[in-house]
């Protein structure tokens, strides 16, 4: 009432309480009054102590964002404080650009109108290797990753009596440098992702032309007696070394073994028997290859669906398929069905981005590099896994991050007081149990879809800087864990917390934990329900410093991802890509099975009260000593401190007394110099020790 009274004063348009009811929430409210009225602070209604915190969360979360034409400078900005830092590295802070749904929703729809769907193109693959065609086939394999959605792509040969022999090794081209083109296009097509490969072999295939039978997903070769493949390259004093690597995954390493080392060529029907080839198809029907290609054309949305998520394939890491696996990637099928059928609907209603957001530190070097600084901000939710955060991050993934390559280092930080993140939402996961329409299969998507978007950020080839402040609970470790450098603060609380909670690692924590403590160590945290302070996570090497503050935290995060951003970026990406763990999609699938199994179950989050109770034993005293807090620095060494520098637990921990014993039977010193080198002397327990 009192805002109804406070606008029909001070705005022309009439308005009522149904009105207000009826169409506007607290926080459009006040965003309409500021708009219209132009409010000073001062003179804005504060309602009483329960309704102003709402009003806080509804006006953050529903607030309406301008379009963006009509946002003036100082709106664009996000209004957000970073530390202040000293110094000139980190000093120079800017603002780039605030989030805002309506312009990546718009360029994310554009974006998947503009991909093409079900396309076919056709390569001529010529009978010798040059530098000038790979150079092509890699332009070609680029635009397919930037423009199609699915689609086919096929290479066969110029002639009908060779397909390719490979390298020209008797041309006099440098072969060192067809070597290094060979890799980046070996590597291009193994990672082609939109489209499914069919090669279609018609004549010979020698030494580095078996490439493309090896990663085709569809190979047909003629049935004549002229298709035959080898590899005679051990005959020409060379090695068949780059075109094995994708022929073992094929064929096998022992057959690549063989016909590598003997150099013996193979018929087109002895490479059907080792999986070489799919189908062989003769010259004199050619409808069948038509019909073959029209098949592929007319379905290669859920051909590149299957190739994607590993159907009918072995998985990334070499391993088969599990069952549990393909369980989630039909979750994903089938919710992938439902979004193209309500695409055309109507119009998606654009709210702000309001769970993320994003700033830039200029690195201020020639090349423009920045480190880029993500806060998670979820108020209302906790900083818990949602469908909102995950879409508002998959947009900022999608069309900030990975489009810029000026972002040298990532930090990713929390704005929620006492909060980094925890994990599932109790009140969410509960209501999946409550729904008993709901299938496993729909709830292991629903559970992996929570946090996929961060599986894509941290796939990024950006190192990532995590500022652990508060609570880090349960999906929010992998969140940590996943992070190249941790930094935390004194009131952080890392509880894994499952075991209260009916719930199993997520987003592939459980291989994880591996990578950072033992087995005994892990099992020892999960079954105690433990709460492990910044000491403790600090001792188990799970953060390099601890501070005072967040802000503190955060300015160690900028100088640390600062210093990494100035370095050349080609060494970070290639040390990263081979020190850091991969993601593993058939661990980070089963892991959601198991989940959805709890949640079918209803064995989840029936415990809320008593959740993060831990375990204390007798021998909790002795087993953790407690040492006293270390001064808490804001760096993780210091090299001008002495090394005798005593520490603070030194006088505390460690011998109390000492008392020296003499057994009964000794002997002196001057005894065993004297009689040691040349006879036994008459200790028994010296001669045992000497044998």
């Amino acid at each position: 009432i009192e805002l109804v009274n406070w606008i029909n004063a001070n705005v022309t348009t009439r308005v009522t309480p149904s009105f207000l009811t009826e169409t506007l929430s607290l926080g459009q409210l006040l965003e309409y009054m500021k708009s219209h009225a132009a409010v000073p602070a001062s003179a804005q209604p504060v309602p009483d102590a329960e309704d102003a915190k709402a009003a806080t969360v509804d006006a953050d979360r529903t607030a309406a964002v301008p379009a963006p034409s009509d946002m003036s400078h100082s709106e664009v900005l996000n209004p957000v404080t970073l530390p202040a830092t000293a110094g000139a590295r980190v000093a120079d802070v800017q603002l780039q650009y605030q989030l805002n749904a309506v312009e990546l929703t718009a360029a994310v729809a554009q974006d998947a109108a503009a991909r093409l769907k079900n396309q076919l193109r056709t390569v001529k693959v010529p009978e010798l290797l040059t530098n000038e065609f790979m150079s092509d086939l890699l332009e070609i394999l680029q635009d397919i990753k930037d423009h199609w959605a699915s689609g086919v792509l096929v290479m066969e040969g110029d002639s009908d009596k060779v397909f390719n022999h490979g390298a020209p090794i008797d041309s006099g081209v440098s072969i060192p440098e067809v070597i290094a083109r060979y890799v980046d296009l070996s590597r291009a097509l193994l990672d082609c992702q939109n489209a499914v490969l069919v090669v279609r072999v018609r004549g010979s295939v020698r030494g580095g032309g078996l490439l493309f039978p090896a990663v085709a997903d569809v190979c047909v070769a003629a049935s004549d007696n002229d298709t035959s493949f080898g590899l005679p390259e051990i005959h020409r004093q060379m090695v068949p070394g780059v075109v094995s690597a994708a022929l073992a995954r094929k064929i096998g390493k022992a057959q690549c073994n063989y016909y590598c080392m003997t150099g013996r060529p193979f018929s087109a029907s002895k490479a059907v028997q080792l999986g070489l080839v799919s189908e062989l198809l003769s010259e004199e029907t050619p409808a069948e290859w038509q019909t073959l290609l029209r098949r592929l054309q007319t379905s290669a949305e859920q051909a590149v669906f299957m190739k994607k998520r590993e159907v009918c394939s072995l998985g990334s890491d070499g391993e088969m398929t599990e069952p549990e696996q393909m369980g989630t990637v039909m979750g994903e099928f089938f919710a992938n069905q439902d979004a193209t059928e309500h695409s055309g609907s109507g119009a998606a209603f654009a709210l702000p981005i309001d769970c993320l957001q994003l700033h830039e530190l200029s690195l201020g070097g020639g090349d423009g590099g920045s480190v880029a600084v993500l806060t998670m901000c979820d108020q209302a939710a906790r900083n818990t896994f949602s469908a909102k955060m995950n879409a508002q991050l998959e947009m900022v993934v999608q069309k900030v991050l990975s489009r810029l390559d000026s972002y040298r280092a990532l930090v990713l930080t929390s704005s929620v007081q006492h909060v980094f993140h925890c994990g599932a939402n109790p009140h969410e996961m509960r209501r999946w149990c409550s729904d008993t329409s709901l299938s496993r299969t729909e709830l292991a998507h629903r559970m992996k879809s929570l946090y996929s978007a961060f599986l894509q950020l941290f796939s990024l080839e950006i190192p990532v800087v995590a500022v652990l402040h508060g609570k880090v609970y349960g999906g929010g470790c992998p969140l940590a864990l996943w992070a190249d450098y941790r930094v935390g603060t004194n009131e952080l609380d890392l509880h894994y917390g499952n075991i209260t909670r009916g719930m199993s690692p997520a987003a592939q924590l459980s291989e994880l934990w591996g990578h950072y403590l033992p087995q005994s160590r892990v099992l020892e945290f999960y079954y105690e329900n433990a709460h492990w302070d910044g000491q403790r996570c600090l001792q188990e090497g799970l953060v390099s410093s601890l501070h005072s503050t967040r802000e503190e935290a955060v300015e160690q995060a900028l100088r640390l991802a600062s210093f990494v951003g100035r370095q050349a970026p080609q060494g970070v990406q290639r040390t990263r890509r081979q020190v850091r763990a991969k993601l593993r999609s058939q661990i980070i699938d089963c892991e959601a099975w198991a989940i959805a199994c709890s949640i079918s179950e209803k064995a989840v989050f029936t415990k809320i009260k008593s959740q993060n109770e831990s375990f204390t034993g007798l021998s909790s005293a002795v087993r953790t000593a407690k040492l006293p807090a270390a001064p808490v620095s804001t760096t993780t060494k210091q090299p001008e401190v002495a090394a005798s520098a005593k520490q603070p637990w030194e006088e505390d921990c460690g011998v109390v007394c000492m008392q020296l014993a003499i057994p009964a039977r000794a002997c002196s010193s001057q005894e065993v110099e004297a009689n040691f080198a040349e006879a036994p002397c008459s200790s028994k327990c010296l001669q045992r020790a000497v044998g």
